[in-house]
């Protein structure tokens, strides 16, 4: 069984065809898909779309590049409807949450990111979940604060493109690294490698659907039909089997969001 843990299917892109599309993915061999929020409306769309999926589960949270202007009542509201829906059984982390300065410039945002971070981090803290952590462009910073908190159930770094140094930072904070469609793409060297020389039990399988498709995969849009394609590389990149990279990340995954089926 594969498992995709890092999909957005309540994505825009995905009001065509949604459910013809999850039963194909189910069919295709994907057994458990994790969907996280982005935008804090999000937290809610899931809900509506895929309550009744039992194999697909929510992450909770509010990505950084979709926080807004500060507002003191909105800020306390999400926050207090964040820690409810992190109760929820198919709630298996929160997330995404980090911090993106790739397209944020401006230094009262960046501050905003990192409260947000932190909130989140807490929230993860509380109610005992791993995190899902989008870092762009902000590595060292993201690297300072979970040094500063330390995680106390793990959490994984969404959609890795560091070299190896970067991934050992990681790796001892006991930190997945989620590995998806770039490292199809040869002019990814410095992840690729990393790939290379990193531990099979630090590995999850992601396509962040529907973004980041692999070279060879047709359409314009990612799906969890891909994720062979990652599984491919990746086995490649080790020197493995299809069936032996399968099944050390479903494992990996499993342990990290402890799957209540």
């Amino acid at each position: 069984m594969l498992i995709d843990t890092h999909a957005h299917y309540d994505h825009k892109r995905f009001d065509c065809g949604r459910y013809s599309l999850l039963e194909e993915i189910i069919s295709s061999g994907v057994g458990k898909v994790v969907n996280p929020a982005i935008a804090f409306d999000s937290n809610y769309v899931m809900r509506k779309f895929f309550d009744d999926c039992p194999w697909l589960y929510y992450a909770v949270g509010i990505h950084p590049n979709c926080l807004g202007e500060e507002n003191a009542e909105q800020d306390t509201k999400w926050e207090t409807e964040l820690r409810e829906l992190a109760e929820d059984s198919k709630t298996v982390a929160i997330g995404e949450t980090g911090l993106d300065y790739y397209r944020v410039q401006d230094t009262e945002m960046r501050a905003r990111q990192r409260v947000w971070f932190h909130k989140q981090l807490e929230i993860a803290r509380e109610i005992k979940l791993p995190v899902i952590l989008h870092i762009r462009d902000a590595d060292d910073e993201a690297v300072q604060i979970l040094k500063e908190h330390p995680l106390q159930h793990s959490g994984v770094v969404h959609c890795f493109g560091g070299d190896t140094a970067r991934a050992a930072e990681y790796m001892d904070m006991g930190l997945f690294l989620g590995i998806g469609g770039r490292i199809t793409y040869p002019q990814e060297e410095a992840v690729r490698n990393a790939v290379r020389q990193i531990p099979m039990e630090a590995i999850l399988l992601e396509t962040d659907s529907p973004y980041v498709k692999p070279k060879e995969a047709p359409g314009s849009r990612n799906t969890s039909l891909n994720l062979m394609e990652v599984v491919k590389a990746i086995s490649d990149l080790k020197q493995l089997t299809y069936e032996e990279v399968i099944t050390i990340t479903t494992g990996n995954a499993e342990r990290l969001f402890n799957f209540q089926d």
